[in-house]
């Protein structure tokens, strides 16, 4: 119904990304479930024997609950208390209540088009892709999934031809050509601390089912966001790891990147010897020898391995 009901997911979505909120929302108060237990009935909008929503404890509060109201209501009997209830604290706090609703609080209907929706031009559509680029590390992984596949079918519908690679990658829906770097990224991770090595197994479970045919891609990188939190490894996302849905959707490359010719034959010995699977998976050191080139696109932490490896046999 409101804010908290939907996790603030209204404000994250593409449709108000490009949004800039003025600072009284930026700042408004942020409660969790025991926080907004202890508020009293008086600091809700709604309020009846069951539940209370649309908080109305500053003018940041106020205002998003306005937006949430008039894009979900609320129980038609309460409908006509809970709009006067926002009118009266818009006024409280300097804000001025939209005709629409005012109406609702005079009369107890809504009127039937309420104009919520930020209007989708290709101008729209171009603002929010920015915004993505500039803010998407501050969205949920599933978020950033949600808003870019919104953005980019908006984008085609509206025949708008240029989108920040990101927002073309986290809407992809092809698999990450580097998954299999991705999952070995995090079995490295898992390796180096022994409260954590019990996890290394679930890797390997995802890492064959990165290599299934007809996996659904979409509830692996669900599952995989899952794992993550449940192993501590969404600590490192954006920094020293790519995030599930990264790790999972990703871009083909159009072409392989250059690379030394000496490097590819000491990439290809390296990955084809029992020296390279004492560090590294079969699966990823399969992949590396059919496509010595990923190793360009490979986390610093693997070329280091792999380097430090090519270094070992050579010797």
């Amino acid at each position: 119904m409101d804010q908290y009901d939907d996790g603030f997911g209204l404000l994250k979505s593409a449709q108000y990304a490009a949004v800039e909120w003025p600072e009284f929302v930026k700042e408004a108060a942020c409660f969790d479930e025991a926080g907004l237990a202890r508020l009293p009935n008086s600091a809700f909008a709604f309020v009846d024997a069951e539940k209370r929503a649309f908080p109305i404890v500053d003018k940041g509060n106020t205002a998003i609950s306005v937006m949430y109201f008039m894009r979900n209501g609320c129980a038609e009997n309460m409908l006509q208390k809970t709009a006067a209830r926002l009118v009266e604290a818009c006024r409280h706090f300097g804000l001025e209540p939209n005709d629409s609703l005012e109406k609702i609080a005079e009369d107890g209907v809504p009127p039937e088009d309420v104009p919520t929706d930020v209007e989708s031009t290709p101008e729209n559509v171009t603002r929010a892709a920015l915004f993505f680029e500039e803010k998407w590390a501050t969205f949920e992984p599933p978020t950033r999934r949600e808003i870019c596949q919104e953005l980019v079918k908006t984008a085609v519908d509206l025949g708008v031809e240029t989108l920040p690679e990101r927002v073309l990658s986290y809407a992809s829906d092809s698999w990450n050509p580097e998954v299999v770097q991705q999952l070995e990224a995090r079995r490295q991770f898992l390796r180096k601390n022994a409260a954590t090595r019990q996890f290394v197994a679930v890797i390997d479970q995802f890492e064959k089912m990165a290599m299934l045919p007809n996996v659904d891609a979409e509830k692996f990188a669900e599952e995989l966001y899952a794992f993550d939190k449940k192993a501590g490894l969404t600590r490192y996302y954006d920094t020293r790891l790519a995030d599930s849905y990264a790790a999972t959707f990703g871009l083909q490359e159009a072409s392989s990147p250059d690379i030394e010719p000496n490097l590819v034959e000491a990439i290809q010995k390296f990955a084809s010897c029992d020296y390279a699977r004492r560090f590294l998976s079969e699966p990823f050191l399969e992949k590396l020898a059919a496509d010595p080139t990923s190793f360009v696109r490979m986390p610093k932490l693997y070329q280091d391995v792999v380097l430090a490896g090519i270094g070992d046999i050579l010797e």
